[in-house]
């Protein structure tokens, strides 16, 4: 359904776009004089961060990561536009952070800032998905694998409790952040 107020939208959109585009890694890291292209993964995520610069780095940019999706869902929430709207502010949060335009459109894989909007639109759900997401990740030693686990998780989760707009609309996100994750784990990693 088309919200009445057109140029909300369209600023709630271009908005959760240009939060998910600041590159938290990459201003971070480059303070700390490392090109976070040149180590690691070359991912500029937090997940790298970690592995790389270390815990207290790795936690800001996560954190920094989160708010950027947490942010324009919290905005466009507050705003009363449709929730279909608050989905795609999510959505575009996550997009910017895989494509940014502050960075040439090389971004990172999304997870934490998919987790600040999802979170956000599904509290209990989401910090229940976090919280069993981390075990898998220190079981896996792999943040991608461990996140991606969780991620089905959360989506089988909404599933199961209901098809209301938010359970739909954040499963939506964790399901691209998902494929997003498998394509460039799996699909086009084994293509280099």
């Amino acid at each position: 359904m088309m919200d009445d107020n057109v140029i909300l939208v369209i600023a709630i959109i271009v908005a959760g776009y240009l939060s998910g585009s600041i590159p938290f890694a990459y201003i971070f890291t480059k303070r700390l004089g490392i090109d976070v292209f040149e180590v690691g993964t070359g991912n500029p995520g937090a997940a790298n961060i970690f592995r790389v610069v270390g815990r207290k780095w790795g936690t800001l940019v996560f954190l920094t990561d989160f708010s950027k999706g947490a942010l324009p869902v919290t905005v466009a929430t507050l705003a009363g536009v449709d929730i279909g709207w608050v989905v795609a502010s999510g959505i575009a949060a996550v997009v910017g952070h895989w494509f940014p335009v502050f960075l040439k459109f090389k971004g990172g894989a999304g997870l934490a800032t998919g987790a600040g909007a999802i979170l956000i639109m599904s509290p209990v759900i989401g910090l229940a998905t976090i919280i069993a997401g981390v075990p898998l990740i220190k079981v896996f030693r792999d943040t991608g694998f461990g996140a991606g686990a969780a991620g089905v998780g959360f989506i089988a989760v909404n599933a199961l409790t209901g098809s209301n707009d938010i359970a739909i609309g954040s499963s939506v996100i964790g399901g691209l952040v998902l494929l997003r994750w498998i394509v460039v784990t799996f699909v086009l990693s084994s293509t280099r």
